[in-house]
């Protein structure tokens, strides 16, 4: 399995900024750019509770989970992270 994130989206449907939501949250920009772009290798529990709480979600609409259909060695590392050992 894969993670994606779904923060652009969530943003899109509230009209709201990545730099609104750094303020209020005090989640640094780059951290949350980062996120909103799908360029994150992992996510601060903490930072997590705090989007949930600021955009009235739930992690599993902010963190999207797919099945892994690749073959390319960059995302190789993800299954390794991401799939229960046997």
């Amino acid at each position: 399995m894969i993670v994606k994130s779904m923060l652009a989206i969530r943003l899109a449907e509230r009209k709201m900024k990545i730099s609104e939501l750094s303020r209020r949250s005090g989640v640094n920009r780059t951290t949350l750019t980062r996120m909103y772009n799908d360029q994150m290798d992992r996510v601060d529990l903490l930072i997590l509770a705090k989007l949930c709480n600021i955009l009235n979600c739930s992690v599993g609409d902010i963190l999207h989970f797919e099945k892994f259909n690749s073959t390319r060695p960059s995302e190789i590392s993800a299954i390794a992270v991401l799939d229960p050992i046997p």
